[in-house]
């Protein structure tokens, strides 16, 4: 390489060089995380088991001369859907609005002229122009100038590295000093850093419990709901001797209740919320579902530097020699950095500490840092002073101060010495009779929200761990400082096996001198005994450890990389806003449990109702519309509205458990209350299939009104509001059916009016209404104490089905091999 270029022969490339190098593809490139499209989100919406089946079932309904109104049940599955839709732009819009704001930017030489480009328009050979603070966006090699580079997010080490003409520069890097010209020598997938995060680059399956749950119970209900309702159509046809169409209507009303409607939609709407509600707080989502997962981690793996520490520097403290006082070596340092043009982290720190303080000494002579000399210093009129590493200024004297500088730096803290000369300093040596004023503690600045959002964590009962490329002595002081109550740490350099490398895992809380690989398998142990796995990183070395973790998150500052694995990413580098994305995990999942046991309430006693009256001689009392106006008041908008409350308990058990826990002795006792009343009207008619109906009818919300009212405890105003309300709704609806509106028309849910109510159906509905309410709230607690105890091996069967590859999957499979085949 030719290393004597000047600035006026770099003129970098020209327009048809960069569109040449564009054609052949030697470009950078994006390597963001899409969102999915906007056909995917309404295919993935639309294309699911049960809206095909609920488009069959309307075309049923409509098509064998029943009314219009019967196919009132398909609505609030069409509510779902749009409301789901909307929900997910929503969200894929404010997460393509903060990438679109945070996407890095980088100055290049182009046509002799300075351009700031995005960073995906490097093409090879262009010439970077970096200086202090920037990000190296590609590999490159010096062509000019000199600096320092931090490449701590490629190997963990937070020393800086001098960098020269001819010397290469890696992507994933910083420069903290200097100022170079650079020519880009690989771009996109050849760079350094995509070679290191090769091993990341695999689809992630989603870690969602909830998600899985809901698989593994649409599958179970796609299997039985059809033979179900064709079973029912066939009986009432052939036994009970009923018209065509209305067998379709019973099957219809039988079969769409079976369907948890819109429960998919709400699952996928209140993930979208809290994305929107993250984006508010300066987070970035790029799995819908990953704030689930925080919610349930138990162990926090972090990573030191950006994430307890922000990346810089502070004066820790000064401790004086000699004859020379704290004041003396105040004086010393205003004066060194007012004078002296360095800039690289420690310099940086004691500018900081004496900010807007300046000197009326005037340099005779200035020697600027070098990483080769490990000091500057200055001549004043005062004499010269001197700052940097013992070892380098004192040399002799620097052994007698040993043992107190070993034990600085077993605290945390990095030791500059400050000496003092009479004599000037000559061609860029220091003079040979130098006093020692004292010693400069120089130590990482631990991020002022770090100690309280580690003892956040600490006290919901998340288990921390500390991992760093650094020195583990250095790691652990650090920890220490953040809060970090437990801090036994190892060099895991002195590892040589797996098997103790997992031992370790289980026995200490702060790892130093970790290996990307090493982090890697550090996660991989953590989870093979059982933990879920929260990781923090923002290095290239991070990518592979990121990915592996259930819940990766990742600071906005750090490396590409970093940020395109992360499922979260912090966009303000604000660790404070762990406990917010904790917090919105929580809502989540406990509204999610409630609102779903709600659904599989209607789920359950839907399929055993269908099930009980394929017995001959009794006919299906249900119709698709009251059966709707039923679901509408005790399930779909008390389910949406509960779902979206505000609320941080803590989360306990599995969601699988949890939900059938609830869902099971409401489900159970509703069937149960309907086969007592169909007993009863034996001996009590009803007096005509519509009366039986409505008692049915009556019955049923009653029940379902009993399940709310345990979704509702404790009840608030909120609460209250959602429970009474829903119940005076109930009561208005079936007011209305006496009415002939417009556009709904007279009886419109199916019911008998509240004019026309007789005495046997006073007789059959209250007396059982009232033993059906209180044997749901009797039998819902014993049930939620035996699943807790005896369910588990239920619960496990039921979501094991989720790993059995589904149809669509293989479907998508075969697809994806042809593709490739034709390739």
């Amino acid at each position: 390489m030719d290393t004597e270029i000047t600035t006026t022969e770099i003129k970098g490339l020209n327009k048809s060089e960069v569109e040449e190098r564009v054609s052949k593809g030697q470009v950078n490139g994006k390597t963001d995380l899409p969102t999915k499209s906007v056909g995917q989100i309404l295919s993935s919406n639309f294309f699911q088991l049960f809206n095909l089946l609920n488009l069959v079932m309307v075309i049923l309904v409509c098509t064998l001369g029943n009314a219009p109104g019967e196919a009132v049940f398909a609505i609030p599955a069409v509510l779902n859907l749009v409301l789901g839709i909307v929900q997910e732009l929503r969200a894929k819009r404010t997460v393509e609005k903060l990438s679109l704001i945070h996407a890095l930017k980088v100055n290049v030489l182009r046509d002799g002229e300075e351009r700031e480009i995005a960073v995906h328009e490097i093409v090879l050979d262009d010439v970077l122009l970096l200086d202090a603070g920037k990000q190296i966006c590609a590999d490159s090699v010096v062509l000019e100038g000199r600096c320092e580079v931090n490449e701590s997010l490629l190997t963990g080490e937070s020393d800086p590295v001098v960098k020269e003409v001819g010397d290469s520069l890696m992507s994933g890097s910083f420069i903290i000093s200097g100022k170079v010209s650079a020519k880009v020598t690989a771009v996109g997938m050849d760079s350094y850093a995509n070679k290191i995060s090769a091993g990341a680059r695999y689809i992630k399956q989603t870690n969602s419990e909830i998600v899985k749950s809901m698989r593994a119970i649409i599958r179970i209900m796609s299997i039985i709901v059809v033979p179900l309702g064709v079973v029912l159509l066939l009986k009432e046809v052939y036994i009970n001797d009923t018209p065509f169409a209305k067998s379709v209507v019973s099957m219809v009303a039988s079969m769409s209740s079976m369907i948890p409607q819109g429960l998919v939609a709400l699952i996928s709407t209140v993930f979208a919320i809290g994305v929107i509600r993250l984006s508010r707080h300066k987070t970035l989502s790029q799995d819908l579902y990953c704030i689930e997962t925080l919610a349930r981690v138990d162990v926090l793996c972090l990573d030191k530097t950006g994430t307890i520490t922000e990346g810089s520097m502070q004066v820790n403290g000064l401790v004086p020699k000699n004859e020379f006082s704290t004041s003396d070596m105040d004086e010393a340092l205003i004066a060194l950095v007012s004078l002296l043009p360095d800039n690289n982290p420690t310099y940086n720190a004691v500018r900081e500490k004496y900010e807007g303080q300046t000197t009326d000494m005037e340099a005779i002579n200035l020697v600027p840092f070098s990483s080769a000399r490990k000091w500057s210093g200055v001549t004043t009129q005062k004499g010269s002073f001197i700052m940097g590493a013992p070892e380098f200024v004192c040399r002799e004297q620097a052994s007698v101060f040993a043992e107190e500088t070993s034990g600085y730096a077993q605290k945390g803290d990095r030791v500059l010495v400050l000496v003092h000369s009479a004599q000037p300093i000559q061609d860029e040596k220091a003079p040979d009779d130098i006093k020692i004023m004292g010693f400069i503690l120089i130590g990482d600045k631990i991020r002022k929200e770090a100690p309280d959002t580690l003892k956040y964590f600490a006290d919901q009962g998340v288990d921390i761990r500390i991992i760093s490329g650094d020195n583990p002595l250095t790691v652990s002081a650090i920890a220490k400082k953040a809060g970090l109550e437990k801090v036994e740490y190892i060099d895991l350099s002195t590892i040589t096996t797996d098997e103790e490398l997992v031992e370790a895992s289980k026995k200490y809380k702060v790892f130093g001198r970790v290996t990307p690989d090493q982090k890697l398998k550090l996660v991989k142990a953590l989870k093979a005994d059982g933990h879920t796995v929260a990781m923090t990183g923002d290095g290239v070395n991070d990518v592979l450890a990121l990915k592996e973790a259930d819940c990766s998150i990742a600071m906005a500052s750090g490396s590409d990389a970093a940020r395109n694995v992360a499922q979260l990413v912090l966009l303000d580098n604000n660790f404070a806003s762990m406990p917010r994305i904790l917090a919105e995990g929580r809502r989540s999942i406990n509204n999610l449990t409630r609102s779903s046991a709600l659904f599989l309430v209607k789920t359950i006693y839907a399929t055993l109702l269908t099930i009980i009256f394929m017995i001959p001689g009794i006919s299906y009392p249900f119709s698709p519309k009251n059966l709707t106006l039923a679901g509408m008041v005790s399930i779909g908008i008390p389910g949406a509205l509960l779902a979206i409350e505000p609320n941080k308990d803590v989360v306990k058990g599995r969601f699988l458990s949890n939900v059938m826990s609830k869902a099971v002795p409401g489900g159970v006792s509703i069937a149960l209350a309907m086969i007592i009343l169909q007993v009863i009207n034996r001996m009590v008619p009803a007096g005509s299939p519509e009366n039986l109906s409505t008692v049915s009818v009556v019955v049923l919300t009653a029940c379902a009104f009993a399940v709310l009212y345990r979704a509702c405890k404790p009840f608030n105003l909120m609460h209250t509001l959602v429970f009474f309300g829903n119940i005076v709704l109930f009561f208005i609806c079936w007011l209305i059916c006496q009415y002939d509106l417009p556009i709904l028309g007279y009886n419109f849910f199916g019911m008998t009016p509240i004019g026309e109510t007789t005495n046997n159906m006073l007789i059959l509905t209250c007396p059982l209404a009232v033993v059906s309410v209180i044997l749901i709230l009797l039998s819902n607690y014993a049930f939620e104490k035996y699943i807790s105890t005896h369910g588990l091996v239920f619960i496990n069967k039921i979501e094991e089905l989720d790993k059995k590859p589904r149809m669509i999957d293989r479907i998508q499979e075969k697809i994806s091999k042809i593709k490739k085949d034709k390739k």
